[in-house]
């Protein structure tokens, strides 16, 4: 099982209070935190990227955006499969709507639909200070056995 399998099924079993994603260094580098998980594929995750991904034009740079919708994404899906199995992104959509100036950041993600061989999601992200929607994204995401998850893995 990979770190942030492991986390979404301890964040089930808990007590599911807001807590700090430790379980990859992408996630800590986001300063990401799991809001709120449930078993249906629905995640919200806030986010506050550091300076380092600021454009010269003093916005968040589009990738950055992408980055918080998937990784929000993955972690609806993993709350959704069952026992022994995994995911990965295929294909991400993303929509980026307005300029996102620096600041933190609401991700929310649902499995639209969850079938035995791959999920398909959707998510929104928005400022914490006004709720403005910056962007929007759709995801295909292969199921896999967490055995795989070797493979997918580096060594």
């Amino acid at each position: 099982m990979n770190a942030d399998h492991a986390f979404v099924v301890e964040f089930l079993a808990g007590n599911r209070a807001p807590a700090p994603v430790v379980s990859n260094p992408l996630a800590r580098l986001l300063n990401a935190q799991l809001l709120e998980l449930d078993a249906s594929g629905k995640a919200v995750m806030s986010f506050e990227p550091p300076e380092t991904y600021i454009q010269a034009t003093g916005v968040l740079q589009g990738g950055t955006l992408a980055v918080l919708l998937d990784l929000t994404l993955a972690f609806a899906a993993l709350a959704a499969l069952p026992p022994g199995r995994s995911c990965a992104t295929a294909s991400l959509t993303t929509n980026l709507l307005k300029p996102a100036l620096p600041g933190k950041y609401i991700a929310r993600a649902t499995i639209d639909r969850l079938g035995s061989l791959v999920a398909f999601g959707s998510g929104v992200l928005q400022r914490v200070d006004n709720n403005q929607t910056v962007a929007i994204a759709t995801a295909v995401m292969p199921i896999v056995s967490s055995k795989q998850d070797d493979v997918l893995l580096p060594k």
